[in-house]
C-alpha cells in the first residue's frame, strides 16, 4: 500500500498539474487581457487629454490669428481712409491753385490791357493832370 501511495502521489500531482495548467493559463491570460485593457484605457485617456490640449491650443491660435487679421484689416482700412483724405485734400489744393492761377492771369491781362499808372489811385488813365 505504501508502494501504491508512492506511485499514486506523484501521479496525482502530475494529473493535478495537468488539470491546474489550463486553469492557471486561463487565469494568466485573463489577467494579461485585463492588464492590456487597463493599459489601453490609460493610453487612450492620455491620447484624449493630449488631443483636447491640442484642440484648445488650435482654438487659441485660431482666435489669435482672427484677432490679428481683424487688426490688420482695421489698420489697412484706416490707411486707405487716410490716403483717400490726403488725395481729396491734394485735389482741393490743386483746384485752389488752379483758381488762383486763373485769377492771377485774368488780373494780369486786365492790368496789361489798361494804361495803368501806379501813382494814380483815382483810376484816371489820363496822365496829365
Amino acid at each position: 500500500m505504501v508502494q501504491a501511495l508512492g506511485y499514486g502521489i506523484p501521479a496525482a500531482l502530475i494529473v493535478g498539474a495537468f488539470l491546474a495548467l489550463p486553469i492557471i493559463t486561463r487565469h494568466m491570460r485573463n489577467k494579461q487581457d485585463k492588464d492590456r485593457r487597463e493599459h489601453m484605457l490609460k493610453w487612450e485617456s492620455m491620447v484624449d487629454v493630449q488631443r483636447d490640449a491640442i484642440n484648445k491650443q488650435k482654438e487659441i491660435v485660431d482666435e489669435i490669428v482672427h484677432t490679428h487679421q481683424m487688426e490688420v484689416d482695421r489698420i489697412i482700412s484706416s490707411h486707405r481712409e487716410e490716403t483717400d483724405r490726403s488725395y481729396k485734400l491734394y485735389e482741393r489744393q490743386a483746384s485752389a491753385i488752379e483758381a488762383l492761377t486763373h485769377n492771377l492771369a485774368t488780373i494780369t491781362q486786365v492790368l496789361q490791357s489798361k494804361h495803368f499808372c501806379p501813382n494814380n489811385f483815382t483810376g484816371d488813365t489820363n496822365h496829365g493832370g
